[in-house]
């Protein structure tokens, strides 16, 4: 699928989501939260296939090719298994979130605290300034060795 043709699948998919949000927040409907949440739970769907198609082209990739991958030092295989299974946790613990926050939306009664609900957001937003700060830092060393 071509870039324009996935920020438009995706924008279409987000205003779909967000006129449900609004008719659910405004009670002109009762629907479940999950509902609610379908175009998100869709679009994650489809964004952890594409990600899984890629992490087995990539390692596909790596097993087929120099062979010079014995040499790497075990922090050097560690970044790149992290670097090729973030994605994927980023996809699950936004899943993980919107799994929680629509069970404590459709039960307040239930015993979900905000904590519990939150914590997968948490993880994800400290996992991202971690990615940015290691940018950043990596920018500054090639910039100004």
């Amino acid at each position: 699928m071509a870039m324009l043709h996935r920020a438009l699948f995706t924008w279409f998919l987000l205003l779909v989501f967000l006129i449900l949000l609004a008719l659910r927040l405004d009670d002109r409907t009762k629907w479940n939260w999950f509902i609610v949440f379908f175009p998100m739970w869709f679009y994650d769907a489809i964004l952890l296939v594409y990600i899984s198609i890629h992490m087995i082209n990539e390692l596909r990739a790596a097993v087929s090719g120099t062979g010079n991958t014995h040499h790497r030092t075990l922090r050097q295989r560690a970044a790149s298994l992290l670097q090729r299974v973030w994605p994927l946790l980023v996809v699950v613990l936004k899943m993980a979130f919107m799994v929680a926050l629509c069970l404590k939306l459709e039960n307040p009664s239930a015993s979900i605290s905000t904590y519990h609900v939150l914590l997968p957001l948490w993880i994800l937003l400290t996992g991202l300034c971690g990615k940015v700060l290691h940018c950043l830092v990596l920018q500054h060393q090639y910039r100004y060795p």
